[in-house]
Protein backbone atom coordinates (compact mmCIF):
# COMPACT_ATOMS: atom_id res chain seq x y z
CA UNK A 1 0.00 0.00 0.00
CA UNK A 2 2.83 2.34 0.96
CA UNK A 3 4.58 1.98 -2.60
CA UNK A 4 1.27 2.40 -4.31
CA UNK A 5 0.93 6.00 -2.53
CA UNK A 6 4.87 6.47 -3.02
CA UNK A 7 4.28 6.16 -6.49
CA UNK A 8 1.28 7.82 -7.14
CA UNK A 9 3.10 10.82 -5.42
CA UNK A 10 6.03 10.53 -7.58
CA UNK A 11 3.86 10.44 -10.80
CA UNK A 12 1.50 13.61 -9.53
CA UNK A 13 5.28 15.57 -8.78
CA UNK A 14 6.26 14.78 -12.48
CA UNK A 15 3.12 15.99 -14.05
CA UNK A 16 3.45 19.07 -12.08
CA UNK A 17 6.69 19.46 -13.27
CA UNK A 18 6.51 18.35 -16.69
CA UNK A 19 3.29 19.56 -18.05
CA UNK A 20 3.44 22.85 -17.31
CA UNK A 21 7.24 23.17 -18.92
CA UNK A 22 5.20 21.54 -22.31
CA UNK A 23 2.50 24.00 -21.94
CA UNK A 24 5.51 26.76 -22.32
CA UNK A 25 7.19 25.24 -24.43
CA UNK A 26 3.37 24.73 -27.26
CA UNK A 27 2.83 28.25 -26.37
CA UNK A 28 6.38 29.81 -27.78
CA UNK A 29 6.41 27.38 -30.28
CA UNK A 30 2.43 28.89 -31.43
CA UNK A 31 3.86 32.37 -31.36
CA UNK A 32 6.83 32.21 -32.73
CA UNK A 33 5.44 30.29 -36.11
CA UNK A 34 1.99 32.00 -36.30
CA UNK A 35 3.12 35.90 -35.53
CA UNK A 36 5.38 34.99 -38.75
CA UNK A 37 8.03 37.34 -38.99
CA UNK A 38 7.96 41.01 -40.05
CA UNK A 39 4.31 40.59 -41.76
CA UNK A 40 5.04 37.21 -43.43
CA UNK A 41 3.09 34.31 -43.17
CA UNK A 42 5.31 31.55 -42.49
CA UNK A 43 2.94 28.71 -43.45
CA UNK A 44 2.47 30.35 -46.91
CA UNK A 45 4.73 29.48 -49.55
CA UNK A 46 7.01 32.29 -49.10
CA UNK A 47 8.32 32.30 -52.68
CA UNK A 48 4.67 33.79 -53.22
CA UNK A 49 5.19 36.50 -50.70
CA UNK A 50 8.35 37.78 -52.42
CA UNK A 51 9.54 39.34 -56.15
CA UNK A 52 10.63 37.08 -58.69
CA UNK A 53 13.76 35.07 -58.19
CA UNK A 54 15.21 37.63 -61.39
CA UNK A 55 13.78 40.44 -59.54
CA UNK A 56 15.41 39.79 -56.63
CA UNK A 57 19.11 39.06 -58.41
CA UNK A 58 18.71 42.93 -60.11
CA UNK A 59 18.25 44.15 -56.95
CA UNK A 60 21.40 42.48 -54.99
CA UNK A 61 23.40 43.22 -58.18
CA UNK A 62 22.47 47.04 -57.85
CA UNK A 63 23.20 46.45 -54.40
CA UNK A 64 26.29 45.11 -54.19
CA UNK A 65 29.44 47.34 -53.26
CA UNK A 66 31.56 44.73 -54.72
CA UNK A 67 30.43 45.69 -58.27
CA UNK A 68 29.85 49.41 -57.52
CA UNK A 69 33.85 49.13 -56.83
CA UNK A 70 34.41 47.16 -59.90
CA UNK A 71 32.07 49.76 -61.66
CA UNK A 72 34.13 52.68 -60.32
CA UNK A 73 37.59 51.37 -61.16
CA UNK A 74 36.07 50.75 -64.86
CA UNK A 75 34.93 54.64 -64.89
CA UNK A 76 38.17 55.42 -63.78
CA UNK A 77 40.19 54.13 -65.87
CA UNK A 78 38.10 55.33 -68.88
CA UNK A 79 38.76 58.96 -67.71
CA UNK A 80 42.53 58.14 -67.20
CA UNK A 81 41.97 56.82 -71.00
CA UNK A 82 41.00 60.07 -72.56
CA UNK A 83 43.98 62.25 -70.56
CA UNK A 84 46.37 59.93 -71.82
CA UNK A 85 45.08 60.57 -75.38
CA UNK A 86 45.33 64.34 -74.34
CA UNK A 87 48.76 64.13 -72.46
CA UNK A 88 50.57 65.01 -75.86
CA UNK A 89 49.25 68.86 -75.26
CA UNK A 90 51.30 69.16 -72.29
CA UNK A 91 54.34 69.59 -73.93
CA UNK A 92 52.44 72.57 -76.23
CA UNK A 93 52.55 76.53 -74.96
CA UNK A 94 50.94 79.25 -76.05
CA UNK A 95 52.80 83.11 -74.65
CA UNK A 96 51.40 86.64 -74.98
CA UNK A 97 52.10 89.77 -74.05
CA UNK A 98 51.24 93.67 -73.98
CA UNK A 99 53.66 96.30 -73.54
CA UNK A 100 52.80 100.18 -73.71
CA UNK A 101 54.84 102.78 -73.70
CA UNK A 102 56.28 106.12 -76.19
CA UNK A 103 56.36 105.97 -79.84
CA UNK A 104 60.62 106.34 -79.42
CA UNK A 105 62.54 103.69 -81.82
CA UNK A 106 64.64 101.13 -79.61
CA UNK A 107 67.90 101.16 -81.60
CA UNK A 108 69.83 98.13 -81.13
CA UNK A 109 72.77 97.09 -82.65
CA UNK A 110 76.74 96.26 -82.81
CA UNK A 111 78.20 98.39 -85.26
CA UNK A 112 76.53 99.59 -88.31
CA UNK A 113 73.83 96.77 -87.67
CA UNK A 114 70.84 97.55 -86.21
CA UNK A 115 67.61 96.48 -85.44
CA UNK A 116 64.67 99.31 -85.18
CA UNK A 117 61.62 98.06 -83.02
CA UNK A 118 58.49 100.12 -80.82
CA UNK A 119 58.82 99.65 -77.67
CA UNK A 120 54.82 99.23 -77.40
CA UNK A 121 52.18 96.70 -78.79
CA UNK A 122 51.43 93.23 -78.69
CA UNK A 123 53.39 90.34 -78.52
CA UNK A 124 52.37 86.52 -79.05
CA UNK A 125 54.07 83.06 -79.62
CA UNK A 126 53.72 79.30 -80.00
CA UNK A 127 55.97 76.70 -78.46
CA UNK A 128 56.32 73.28 -79.06
CA UNK A 129 58.11 70.50 -78.05
CA UNK A 130 57.36 66.94 -78.11
CA UNK A 131 59.87 64.21 -76.49
CA UNK A 132 60.66 61.22 -79.29
CA UNK A 133 59.34 59.00 -76.52
CA UNK A 134 55.63 60.92 -76.50
CA UNK A 135 55.96 59.62 -80.30
CA UNK A 136 56.98 55.92 -79.33
CA UNK A 137 55.03 55.14 -76.25
CA UNK A 138 52.09 56.60 -76.71
CA UNK A 139 50.10 53.78 -78.62
CA UNK A 140 51.22 51.60 -76.24
CA UNK A 141 50.18 53.38 -73.02
CA UNK A 142 46.67 53.92 -74.46
CA UNK A 143 46.29 50.57 -75.47
CA UNK A 144 47.66 49.30 -71.41
CA UNK A 145 44.61 51.97 -70.15
CA UNK A 146 42.25 50.26 -72.77
CA UNK A 147 43.24 46.71 -71.40
CA UNK A 148 42.78 47.96 -67.95
CA UNK A 149 39.22 49.22 -68.62
CA UNK A 150 38.33 45.89 -69.88
CA UNK A 151 40.34 43.87 -66.66
CA UNK A 152 37.77 45.74 -64.57
CA UNK A 153 34.51 45.25 -66.75
CA UNK A 154 35.39 41.93 -66.78
CA UNK A 155 35.67 42.11 -62.99
CA UNK A 156 32.16 43.68 -62.25
CA UNK A 157 30.86 41.01 -64.51
CA UNK A 158 32.17 37.88 -63.08
CA UNK A 159 31.03 40.12 -59.43
CA UNK A 160 27.98 40.10 -60.67
CA UNK A 161 27.56 36.48 -61.25
CA UNK A 162 29.25 35.46 -58.20
CA UNK A 163 26.12 37.72 -56.45
CA UNK A 164 23.45 36.29 -58.81
CA UNK A 165 24.52 32.56 -57.60
CA UNK A 166 24.74 33.31 -54.15
CA UNK A 167 21.18 34.76 -54.42
CA UNK A 168 20.11 31.87 -56.45
CA UNK A 169 21.54 29.75 -53.49
CA UNK A 170 20.38 31.16 -50.15
CA UNK A 171 16.80 31.99 -52.30
CA UNK A 172 16.20 28.26 -52.43
CA UNK A 173 17.69 27.78 -49.00
CA UNK A 174 15.22 29.95 -47.37
CA UNK A 175 11.80 28.16 -49.35
CA UNK A 176 13.18 24.84 -48.46
CA UNK A 177 13.97 25.86 -44.99
CA UNK A 178 10.29 27.40 -44.93
CA UNK A 179 9.13 23.97 -46.08
CA UNK A 180 10.96 21.90 -43.39
CA UNK A 181 10.14 23.84 -40.55
CA UNK A 182 6.18 23.49 -41.47
CA UNK A 183 6.92 19.86 -41.41
CA UNK A 184 8.49 19.97 -38.27
CA UNK A 185 5.68 22.25 -37.04
CA UNK A 186 3.55 19.75 -37.84
CA UNK A 187 5.19 17.01 -36.13
CA UNK A 188 5.34 18.88 -32.95
CA UNK A 189 1.58 19.39 -32.93
CA UNK A 190 1.28 15.89 -33.68
CA UNK A 191 3.53 15.26 -30.29
CA UNK A 192 1.74 17.75 -28.52
CA UNK A 193 -1.87 16.25 -28.82
CA UNK A 194 -0.33 12.71 -28.10
CA UNK A 195 1.32 14.12 -25.17
CA UNK A 196 -1.62 15.94 -23.69
CA UNK A 197 -3.81 12.69 -24.52
CA UNK A 198 -1.20 10.83 -22.53
CA UNK A 199 -1.28 13.22 -19.48
CA UNK A 200 -5.25 12.28 -19.29
CA UNK A 201 -4.40 8.63 -19.22
CA UNK A 202 -1.55 8.94 -17.09
CA UNK A 203 -4.37 10.56 -14.48
CA UNK A 204 -6.79 7.85 -15.20
CA UNK A 205 -4.20 4.74 -14.70
CA UNK A 206 -4.87 3.80 -18.70
CA UNK A 207 -1.27 4.15 -19.55
CA UNK A 208 1.63 2.77 -18.08
CA UNK A 209 4.74 5.82 -16.82
CA UNK A 210 6.89 3.94 -19.26
CA UNK A 211 4.55 4.43 -21.85
CA UNK A 212 3.93 7.99 -20.99
CA UNK A 213 7.37 8.88 -20.62
CA UNK A 214 8.30 7.38 -24.00
CA UNK A 215 5.57 9.71 -25.66
CA UNK A 216 7.12 12.68 -23.38
CA UNK A 217 10.63 12.01 -25.36
CA UNK A 218 8.90 12.31 -28.68
CA UNK A 219 7.21 15.52 -27.78
CA UNK A 220 10.29 16.77 -26.63
CA UNK A 221 12.64 15.18 -29.87
CA UNK A 222 9.84 16.98 -31.70
CA UNK A 223 10.10 20.23 -30.50
CA UNK A 224 13.74 20.23 -30.63
CA UNK A 225 13.85 19.61 -34.55
CA UNK A 226 11.50 22.30 -34.69
CA UNK A 227 13.51 24.93 -33.30
CA UNK A 228 16.39 24.18 -35.14
CA UNK A 229 14.88 23.80 -38.11
CA UNK A 230 13.38 27.57 -37.33
CA UNK A 231 16.16 28.83 -36.37
CA UNK A 232 17.68 27.18 -39.69
CA UNK A 233 14.95 29.47 -41.43
CA UNK A 234 15.49 32.71 -40.14
CA UNK A 235 19.60 31.95 -40.93
CA UNK A 236 18.47 31.79 -44.61
CA UNK A 237 16.01 34.84 -44.41
CA UNK A 238 18.34 37.27 -42.99
CA UNK A 239 21.26 35.66 -45.26
CA UNK A 240 18.97 36.54 -48.36
CA UNK A 241 18.32 40.10 -47.13
CA UNK A 242 21.71 40.88 -46.55
CA UNK A 243 22.67 40.30 -50.24
CA UNK A 244 19.78 42.34 -51.46
CA UNK A 245 20.76 45.24 -48.80
CA UNK A 246 16.89 45.83 -48.00
CA UNK A 247 14.40 44.35 -45.49
CA UNK A 248 12.72 41.76 -47.22
CA UNK A 249 8.97 42.64 -45.46
CA UNK A 250 9.72 46.19 -47.93
CA UNK A 251 9.34 43.71 -50.83
CA UNK A 252 6.65 41.52 -49.74
CA UNK A 253 3.84 41.54 -52.43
Amino acid sequence: MMRFIGVVLVLFCLQAILVPARLMAQQSTSVSIEEGIEGFNLFQDISGQLPTLDSLIQIAISYSPSVKTAVYQSETEEERLQLEKKFWTNHISLFGNYAAGSQGVYIAGVNESTVNTLSNGYRYGLSVNLPLYEFISRSNRIKLSQSEIKTFESKAEEIKLTVEQLVIRNYFALVVAQKVMIDQHNYLEQANNSTQLADRKLRDNQISFTEYTRISELQSIASQKYFESYGEFMVAFYNLESLLGTKLYELKL
